[in-house]
C-alpha cells in the first residue's frame, strides 16, 4: 500500500497495529507529551493513548509513519497528517521524538520526505500545524521547513485547569497553482 520511505540515516514505515504497544510506550513520557495538548494526567491512562493510537490509524483521515534509525528497528518517534480532508486537499502534520533524539536534525531530515508524500501522493494544497505557545523546538523547526505562522489562537484551550494559547503554522503546496 505505502511505500517505505528512506532518508540519510532513518526508514519511515507506516504505523500498523503492530506498532502499538512500542509507540504507546515511546510517547507514555512526560516530556514527550508535554506539548500534546491534552493533561499528562489523562494521557497516562492506558484507554486514552490506545484511543489516540487508534485515531492514528484511521484509514482516510490519518496517515502515520514510525521513525526508525535504517539500522534499527526500535522506534523512535512518529510523523505524518490527521484530520485529512479529502474534499479541501488539506491536512493537519504532527511529530514526536524520544527525548534521546532531540536535536540532532532527525525532524529536519524526515519531514520533508512527508510533506512531499502529502502534496505528490495525497494531492494535499495545504499542511496545518498546530503547536502550544510554549512549544519554542516545534515552531522553530516548522519554521525551518518553510511553514509560516498563519494564527494565534489565545487561551483557547484547557489544559490542567488553565487556559494555554496555540498557534497554527501553514504550508502552501505551491507547485498545484502553476
Amino acid at each position: 500500500m505505502f511505500e517505505e520511505i528512506l532518508t540519510d540515516r532513518c526508514r519511515l514505515n507506516v504505523l500498523n497495529a503492530k506498532d502499538e504497544k512500542e509507540v504507546i510506550t515511546g510517547i507514555d513520557n512526560d516530556q514527550v507529551i508535554k506539548y500534546f495538548s491534552v493533561s499528562p494526567k489523562t494521557f497516562h491512562k492506558i484507554e486514552f493513548r490506545r484511543h489516540w493510537f487508534n485515531k492514528l490509524m484511521e484509514p482516510g483521515t490519518s496517515l502515520w509513519w514510525a521513525i526508525r534509525f535504517k539500522d534499527s528497528d526500535e522506534i523512535i518517534g512518529g510523523c505524518g497528517f490527521k484530520e485529512i480532508d479529502h474534499d479541501k486537499n488539506n491536512a493537519e502534520l504532527g511529530f514526536w521524538l524520544l527525548p534521546q533524539h532531540w536535536k540532532k536534525g532527525i525532524i529536519q531530515e524526515v519531514i520533508p520526505y512527508i510533506i512531499r508524500y502529502g502534496f505528490e501522493q495525497l494531492n494535499l494544497l495545504h499542511i496545518e500545524a498546530i503547536t502550544e505557545s510554549e512549544n519554542e523546538a516545534s515552531q522553530n523547526a516548522l519554521l525551518k521547513l518553510g511553514f509560516a505562522p498563519a494564527l494565534t489562537l489565545p487561551d483557547c484551550q484547557l489544559k490542567d485547569g488553565k487556559y494555554i494559547s496555540l498557534y497554527v503554522f501553514t504550508l502552501f503546496n505551491l507547485r498545484c497553482c502553476g
